[in-house]
């Protein structure tokens, strides 16, 4: 069985989201990001992994 983890950051737009991209293509940590950026109550955990089974 296949098996995949994902973490997300909620944030208002798509503008934000490309910001928040851009400093993570550029070596910032995702999870600090998740904690400072997300809108989402798993922001403070860093973007907490979701996991799916397919």
């Amino acid at each position: 069985m296949a098996r995949a983890s994902a973490r997300h950051i909620l944030v208002p737009g798509e503008a934000d989201c490309n910001t928040l991209k851009g400093l993570i293509e550029g070596g910032e940590d995702f999870a600090e990001i998740a904690k400072t950026h997300s809108q989402c109550p798993s922001g403070k955990q860093g973007g907490a992994p979701v996991s799916a089974h397919n």
